[in-house]
C-alpha cells in the first residue's frame, strides 16, 4: 500500500463507492480553487460523508471516503461549474484540518482492494435490480463501466443508487467483503418493503 499523503477533502451529503460516478455543481471559491489545482496536477480529492454540519460551512465528517478524479467538466447555464467525478479507491482519513480559505485537507491512506468475486447464484434479483436502475437515461449518460458478474461492482453500484439512508450507505462502503455487502443490501431492501 502507498504511504499516506495529504489531499483535499470534499465533505458532502453523499456516498460514492469505487467505480461510481457522480455529477457535482461547484460554486464556492474554495472548491473552484481545489478543482483548478487537481485538474492541473492530475491528482484526486476525497469525497467523504458529512456526519454533522452543512456542505457550505464547517462540518464534521466520517473518516472513510473515496478518492475521486474529475473525468468531465463544463460551465453550466446557472454560472456554476459542472463536473463529473469518478471514485477510484476507498481511503481512510486522519488528522483533518481546515485551511484559511475553508478547504479541508487531511492525511489519506488508500485501503487494500477488495477481492474480486463472482456474484454467487441466488443473487439474480440484485443483478436484475441493478440492470433496471442502469436503464434510466441519467445513469446511461454517466458512462460507467460495470461488470454485473463482479460482486464488488454489483454491491457498489446498488449502494450508490438505492434510496437508502446515507448512514447505511456509509456502513456498506466500510465493508471489505463484497458478499457481506450484497447480503446487507438484500436485508436493507426487505426493510424498504
Amino acid at each position: 500500500m502507498p504511504d499516506p499523503f495529504d489531499a483535499p477533502l470534499f465533505p458532502l451529503r453523499t456516498v460514492i463507492c469505487p467505480g461510481g460516478r457522480a455529477p457535482l455543481q461547484i460554486f464556492e471559491q474554495r472548491y473552484l480553487g481545489m478543482l483548478k489545482s487537481v485538474m492541473r496536477s492530475g491528482e484526486g480529492f476525497v469525497v467523504c460523508l458529512i456526519r454533522e454540519g452543512r456542505e457550505t460551512g464547517a462540518s464534521h465528517f466520517y473518516d472513510l471516503g473515496t478518492l475521486v478524479y474529475v473525468v468531465d467538466f463544463q460551465s453550466l447555464e446557472n454560472g456554476m461549474l459542472g463536473v463529473t467525478i469518478e471514485a477510484r479507491d476507498k481511503v481512510s482519513l486522519a488528522d483533518p484540518y481546515r485551511q484559511e480559505d475553508g478547504l479541508y485537507r487531511g492525511s489519506v491512506s488508500i485501503q487494500a482492494a477488495e477481492p474480486k468475486l463472482a456474484v454467487p447464484q441466488g443473487y439474480g434479483d440484485l443483478t436484475v435490480l441493478l440492470e433496471t436502475l442502469l436503464k434510466h437515461p441519467v445513469m446511461a449518460a454517466m458512462g460507467m463501466q460495470i461488470d454485473p458478474c463482479d460482486a464488488r461492482d454489483l454491491g457498489w453500484r446498488l449502494t450508490d443508487l438505492l434510496p437508502i439512508p446515507l448512514e447505511d450507505k456509509q456502513c456498506l462502503l466500510a465493508l471489505q467483503d463484497p458478499l457481506q455487502r450484497l447480503e446487507q443490501i438484500r436485508y436493507l431492501l426487505h426493510t424498504l418493503e
